[in-house]
């Protein structure tokens, strides 16, 4: 028996990087063939538990040999952490097609696309403040309108004069 130490668990399970999966973050990962899934994708995919933030990650071997690119972490939209699953592939394939897009057409063809689409998003966004600006502008002139008819001591709505009572 050894002294100061426990026995390892033969049901230890580590990830690919031999981290110990605590018993915190083995109930989020509920496919146990996820990562043998995850390596079927892409070879040069491998799943990690960060420890820090808690949460897993997929990591990607750069093309140019540079070394490991975090490429997705398994949080929803607020944070929290989410279970992996379908989604992670559904969102890897998304990012294939971009990069294959990007390849096919070019880099600058491809940020061309993007500053352009960026460009129309922020036209279109800036013509619904304008509408919305201009109508916020036609109340506040009918309401200072009638205002001042009232201080006036006229009639704050006439149907025959043509504006709304």
């Amino acid at each position: 028996m050894r002294r100061g130490g426990s026995n390892p668990s033969p049901n230890l399970m580590r990830d690919t990087f031999g981290q110990e999966i605590e018993q915190t973050y083995s109930v989020i990962l509920t496919d146990p063939n996820f990562e043998r899934r995850l390596k079927a994708f892409d070879p040069r995919l491998k799943l990690m538990f960060d420890q820090g933030s808690k949460r897993w990650i997929v990591l990607e071997w750069a093309y140019d040999n540079s070394g490991w690119n975090r490429i997705l972490v398994a949080e929803d939209k607020e944070g929290n952490p989410k279970p992996l699953g379908e989604w992670v592939f559904n969102r890897l394939f998304v990012y294939r097609q971009r990069y294959e897009a990007k390849r096919d057409i070019g880099v600058d063809q491809w940020f061309k696309n993007l500053v352009y689409e960026a460009d129309k998003e922020k036209e279109k966004k800036s013509e619904n403040w304008s509408d919305n600006h201009q109508a916020m502008l036609r109340e506040d002139i009918t309401q200072w309108r009638k205002a001042s008819k009232e201080l006036k001591n006229e009639p704050i709505a006439d149907a025959t004069a043509g504006y709304p009572k």
